[in-house]
């Protein structure tokens, strides 16, 4: 009994934000900018998350719709979008790198994965230290 309060208390903080999407929207260069999830600065670095989902966003598909469409379940975390003129790309934390991919693949976004279990695509875009 002991052990499963510990795991509830790990995974609190994840639970807590997940359903909350805070964009930030930061403006670099002139057709460069990103929006960063900052309901996701508390929980930055969980271990559960430790796959970094990068997908190409498609030209006349809304953000949302690929958001909404990965994020169907608390194994991924829509965490920043990177928008460089034209092409835009979707940063996701995920939990399930298998089934995420698989998704991305079924909605037929182009997608890469890489372990990043310290968030650090995360930090360089998150606006509080």
């Amino acid at each position: 009994m002991f052990g499963v309060g510990i795991l509830v208390l790990a995974l609190r903080p994840v639970a807590l934000f997940i359903g909350d999407e805070r964009w930030l929207q930061v403006d670099v260069t002139f057709g460069s900018s990103y929006s960063v999830n900052d309901g996701l600065h508390g929980v930055a670095g969980h271990w559960a998350y430790p796959t970094l989902l990068v997908v190409t966003v498609p030209a006349g598909v809304d953000d949302a719709v690929v958001r909404r469409g990965l994020a169907v379940s608390r194994e991924v975390l829509p965490a920043v979008l990177r928008m460089n003129g034209s092409e835009r790309e979707l940063l996701f934390y995920t939990s399930n790198p298998s089934a995420a991919a698989e998704r991305a693949r079924a909605l037929g976004f182009r997608f890469s994965l890489s372990q990043d279990a310290g968030w650090a695509a995360y930090s360089r875009y998150d606006p509080r230290p």
